[in-house]
């Protein structure tokens, strides 16, 4: 599934480290996640632990899809990590139940926000701070244009002299 709950995640760093436990066999992609930044052990640690193998860590359900804005309904019985297996890239932000969510790199590639235990509405959003900074410097572009236009207009015209005989 792109987007599913999961209550158990590892910290491993090193690329060739994971490509060791990949090849073996020692990753179950569907109900861990790998996190890759050595700030995110805190993350790792509060994970809960009594979610048995056979039990549902819980469900995840992609309500709105867009190339800017994916909203995700889950239910995290026992908390954990909502992981969408959508690329992980600058300008994305999350929010949690309406509260700033911090987006961690997961899987390499992927996205990955902490959830606490119960129902939550999940909004990943795209907000591209160079698309910010192009569209305010186009506006104040613009602005400067049309004051420099208002300007121009108002300015008395000098007119020619007619050198017609009155």
């Amino acid at each position: 599934a792109r987007a599913r709950v999961v209550t158990k995640g590892r910290l491993i760093p090193s690329m060739d480290e994971l490509w060791q436990l990949i090849v073996a066999g020692k990753i179950d992609p569907r109900r861990e996640v790998v996190l890759h930044d050595p700030a995110d052990a805190q993350v790792i640690a509060t994970l809960p632990s009594g979610v048995g193998d056979g039990e549902s860590a819980g469900d995840a359900r992609i309500v709105v899809d867009r190339s800017t804005e994916v909203v995700v309904e889950a239910t995290a019985p026992h908390g954990g990590l909502l992981l969408l297996a959508d690329t992980f890239y600058p300008g994305w932000e999350a929010t949690v139940d309406g509260r700033p969510a911090t987006i961690l790199r997961a899987n390499v590639a992927h996205r990955a926000v902490e959830l606490p235990p119960g129902t939550h509405r999940v909004v990943f959003a795209f907000r591209s701070r160079s698309a910010i900074v192009g569209l305010t410097l186009t506006g104040f572009g613009i602005l400067a244009l049309l004051i420099s236009a208002s300007v121009t207009l108002r300015r008395p015209r000098d007119r020619p002299q007619s050198s017609l005989p009155c």
